[in-house]
């Protein structure tokens, strides 16, 4: 399988903050909000699952000359699973911020969607990175 190892270090590092920032805001979500989606931690979840996906990515990549292709390949894979899950997440977000937006008040609605969105605006940058892992595997198979 023919890849750029600097390609794939840079989004193996790019998933590995990603993840540590969810997993990060997770924590925060769970502090601060009193519902079922702090209560379910997916923040905290599917930040692990970027995470570790970020270091076989790096793991894989570390090497120039020697390409690790079961890491690469695993990366990939788990880049996949990633991306679903964070769609799912996202999903489950936002039903919780419209169930939020019915029952509480003003201030607290800002102060509970301020900390959503930001994990929302991670998940659609680990949605774009994840596309465009997929699509540079794709084109750098297709170039052997």
């Amino acid at each position: 399988m023919a890849y750029r190892a600097s390609s794939l270090r840079g989004l193996a590092i790019a998933q590995m903050v990603f993840g540590a920032l969810m997993m990060v805001f997770g924590v925060g979500s769970i502090i601060a909000v009193d519902y079922w989606s702090s209560y379910v931690a997916f923040g905290i979840w599917v930040g692990i699952w970027v995470l570790i996906t970020g270091i076989l990515g790096y793991i894989g990549a570390k090497n120039d000359l020697a390409p690790n292709k079961c890491l690469i390949g695993c990366f990939m894979g788990f880049s996949i699973t990633a991306c679903v899950l964070a769609g799912i997440m996202f999903i489950f977000y936002c039903i919780a911020v419209a169930e939020l937006v019915g029952s509480y008040v003003a201030e607290m609605i800002t102060f509970i969607t301020n900390i959503q969105i930001i994990q929302h605006v991670i998940q659609i940058i680990q949605h774009v990175i994840q596309i465009t892992i997929t699509i540079t595997v794709t084109r750098e198979a297709k170039d052997i």
